[in-house]
């Protein structure tokens, strides 16, 4: 019986040596470090690990853990960084500015996770503020701003505020910029459309990133239009162009839009006015029935169903040019009862040649001296949108009569003559006699040595006679002509002849 004790003892610590040699090898949870944490900023941070021992079968996952509260889990915000042992990196993003962290490093296998010591950081601060109460709403605008109490420990390089139909807008939805300090501002929102709710916040940007006030909502209103009066152009004597543009018609219809206008201002409906369609956008108006001389002033009107609305006041005159000058004849003597056809009320030159008339400003038409026995350089004056006074403008004439010298025996020619210019040469000016035998058109000219034409003293029908023609060497613009050869022609029918002559200065 003793012997089979032993031999049963001997068994069981043979059986004993066994299983403890089973549990030396059983697998466990890896060891892992925590690596210190670098390249902190306003939302990132960089850590990481090393696992040092699998713990007997393969590591299946690792990275770090984060949390505000001390020794954050895989159950808080993670990084996965691989399997196996050794060192890892990880990059930890998605964290708020100015914020304390608590970061571990982790690792797992089929027994269970492991986890590094609890470390600690602080995100760079940005900047701090608040979002101001929303005041002043219209239907497409609104006022706000915001106040940076903190510039986070950096400059700030930008603020205002931000503006979306949806919740928490940022920077890259609609935005003011309104300079870059701390403290108060305001911001002006606009382009908004009416009757429709907005989110906004105040901003604030430094070098760390962009922070953001508390989320406030508004709702634009409905109301009356919005309109702006255009600058008033093509300005003349009785009529001028104007306008305006309807930016919104605030949520409803316009009825009826145009400019209205009168000698005080802020003129109103009730006052003389066009009417221009009935729609938002640009529109053009014309003002009639205004006289010279008078200060107007002018609003573009908006019209709903909730009233009338006004653009700002533009003022405007009639400004009068004056027009005026002299018809001499070619002794330069002024000519007295020419009528200046196509000024207004046709005025008459006085005993001394002189003329003078009123138009609008943007005046524009055709001048003309008219007299039956005279022909006149420039025959005409055109001009195109007066807005100065026009002095100066001067007329040249030849008046033609029968020779009456009571030496020659016969006013009457019995071929066609073409006498030598007398003096010849001459200076400032010279006469050129001319015969017709019988009634005919009859063109005169003055060319220059190389044929072109300098300007035309004859070009009418004439009866048969003696006719004497001063020219005092001024080309078709009224322009003092240079010293030199000239030639005439003169040409009536089939009767054509030249002469020359020399300006001497």
């Amino acid at each position: 019986m003793r012997n089979l004790i032993k031999v049963l003892t001997v068994l069981g610590c043979c059986l004993l040596g066994v299983v403890t040699g089973v549990v030396g090898v059983q697998a466990a949870a890896p060891t892992v470090t925590t690596t210190t944490i670098t390249a902190i900023t306003s939302t990132t941070a960089t850590s990481g690990g090393n696992v040092t021992d699998s713990g007997g079968v393969p590591v299946t996952a690792r990275g770090v853990c984060w949390s505000t509260s001390s020794n954050p889990t895989t159950a808080d915000s993670i990084t996965t960084n691989g399997t196996g042992e050794g060192a890892f990196v990880s990059s930890i993003t998605g964290l708020n500015p100015g914020t304390t962290y608590h970061v571990r490093a982790y690792a797992t296998n089929s027994v269970g996770t492991s986890y590094g010591d609890d470390s600690t950081f602080t995100t760079l601060p940005t900047p701090t503020l608040t979002t101001k109460t929303i005041t002043a709403i219209t239907c497409q605008s609104a006022t706000c701003g915001g106040n940076v109490t903190s510039d986070g420990g950096d400059s700030i390089t930008a603020r205002g505020v931000c503006w979306s139909t949806s919740a928490n807008p940022v920077v890259s939805d609609s935005h003011t910029v309104n300079d870059s300090d701390t403290g108060s501002f305001v911001s002006s929102i606009t382009g908004l459309t009416s009757n429709t709710l907005y989110h906004v916040r105040a901003y604030a940007t430094n070098s760390r990133g962009t922070s953001y006030g508390d989320d406030s909502t508004f709702t634009t209103s409905i109301g009356m239009p919005i309109v702006t009066t255009k600058t008033i152009t093509s300005v003349n004597s009785t009529t001028a162009s104007g306008g305006g543009y309807v930016t919104s018609d605030c949520g409803d219809s316009v009825t009826a839009r145009g400019v209205c206008w009168y000698v005080y201002a802020n003129p109103t409906t009730e006052y003389p006015r066009t009417i221009d369609g009935s729609d938002t956008g640009s529109f053009t108006s014309t003002l009639t029935g205004l006289e010279l001389g008078t200060l107007y002033h002018v609003r573009a009107y908006a019209t709903n169903s909730l009233g009338t609305s006004y653009g700002g006041d533009s003022t405007f005159i009639l400004r009068i040019c004056t027009i005026s000058g002299y018809v001499r004849n070619s002794d330069g003597v002024g000519m007295g009862g020419v009528v200046m056809s196509g000024l207004p009320d046709d005025p008459q030159t006085n005993g001394y040649g002189f003329y003078t008339a009123t138009v609008g400003y943007g005046w524009s038409g055709t001048v003309k001296p008219t007299d039956s026995s005279c022909v006149f350089l420039p025959e005409s004056t055109f001009y195109a949108g007066v807005v100065s006074d026009e002095s100066d403008r001067n007329y040249l004439s030849e008046c033609f009569a029968e020779d009456v010298d009571p030496e020659k025996d016969n006013l009457v020619p019995n071929d066609f003559q073409l006498t030598q210019n007398s003096p010849n040469p001459f200076n400032p000016s010279t006469e050129i006699v001319f015969g017709l035998p019988k009634a005919g058109h009859v063109t005169l000219i003055i060319c220059n040595i190389v044929g072109q034409k300098v300007i035309t003293l004859v070009d009418r029908n004439l009866s048969a006679g003696t006719y004497r023609v001063r020219w005092n060497g001024v080309d078709g613009s009224g322009r003092l002509v240079s010293s030199g050869v000239y030639f005439y022609r003169m040409q009536s029918g089939d009767f054509a002849q030249t002469k020359q002559m020399l300006l001497l200065k």
